[in-house]
Order: structure tokens, then C-alpha cells, then sequence
């Protein structure tokens, strides 16, 4: 008997905790953002868009900031790895020769 209760309880809690997640994701659906015109949202996308090309540029614009980043800059194939260094000697080279 004790065991059925603690499963109605359970049960009834789960519930609760469902119907509260459902309100919740219900309230933060799009429909709540029906006030919102095109030209608003278009702002603020631009706006955000914006934010984060300056915020590239001020993190990656900098010496260094690229090529000594390595979550962001994108190496070279193995197999061309000789031929890069191949290249930069002959730059190096080239350019005593000018």
C-alpha cells in the first residue's frame, strides 16, 4: 500500500513538473514575439551581427592574432608541409636576392 502511494506521488510530482516546463517553454515561444515588427528584428540582428564582426576584428586584427590562434586558424594539409617549407626558404631567399 505505502509503495502505490509513493508511486501516485511520484507520479503526481513528475506532473507538476512537466506541466511547469510546459508553461514556461509556452511563455518563451515565438508567438510572444508577434509585437515584434520586421524592421525591429532586422535592427537587432544587425546590431548583434555588428557586435561580434568588431569583436573579431578587435580579438583576430591584432599581431598574431590569427596566425598564433589555434582555435581559429586553419593549418595546412600534412602532405603540404614540405612544400611550405620549400616556400618559405625560397621567400627568404628571394628576398636577400632583391
Amino acid at each position: 500500500m505505502q509503495r502505490r502511494k509513493f508511486n501516485q506521488a511520484g507520479f503526481s510530482a513528475i506532473g507538476a513538473l512537466v506541466l511547469v516546463a510546459y508553461k514556461q517553454a509556452q511563455a518563451l515561444s515565438l508567438g510572444d514575439l508577434a509585437g515584434i515588427s520586421n524592421k525591429d528584428a532586422s535592427a537587432g540582428l544587425k546590431t548583434a551581427l555588428e557586435k561580434g564582426a568588431l569583436a573579431a576584428v578587435a580579438l583576430l586584427g591584432k599581431t598574431d592574432g590569427f596566425f598564433g590562434n589555434d582555435k581559429v586558424r586553419i593549418p595546412l594539409p600534412g602532405y603540404l608541409n614540405g612544400v611550405a617549407g620549400l616556400l618559405k626558404t625560397w621567400a627568404r631567399a628571394n628576398a636577400l636576392t632583391s
